[in-house]
């Protein structure tokens, strides 16, 4: 059994992670968007049951860009790189990534976004 020591101590890499540039590869008007339109599907399509008992949606990235009705220059990449960011579950299938979130998920990424609330 082999053992692999990482570089940095936990202590060390989390003053790295604190101390970081607070920049994103997202832009956080984009990544707010990519949450609307997390929302508009979900309000639009009935969701699914885990083994849990939670409830949870699963979408194309294309479907998420149409419902979104983002502009042309947005790219099914960029709206993956945001739900990656965000910790969402996504996978390739023939027809492309699709990415999944759970209503609880939906709710965080609402308020920490503010989608759906009165500015």
């Amino acid at each position: 059994m082999s053992y692999q020591a990482d570089l940095l101590d936990l202590d060390t890499l989390i003053a790295m992670k604190v101390s970081a540039p607070k920049v994103t590869q997202v832009p956080f008007d984009r990544a707010q968007a990519s949450v609307e339109a997390l929302v508009k599907f979900s309000a639009m399509n009935v969701p699914y049951e885990d083994f849990d008992g939670q409830r949870y949606w699963k979408a194309f990235l294309k479907e998420l860009l149409i419902v979104a009705g983002f502009p042309e220059n947005v790219i099914s990449m960029h709206l993956g790189r945001a739900y990656r960011q965000m910790g969402l579950t996504s996978w390739r299938e023939l027809e492309g990534y699709r990415v999944a979130w759970s209503e609880t998920q939906l709710m965080i990424l609402k308020k920490y976004f503010k989608v759906g609330q009165k500015q």
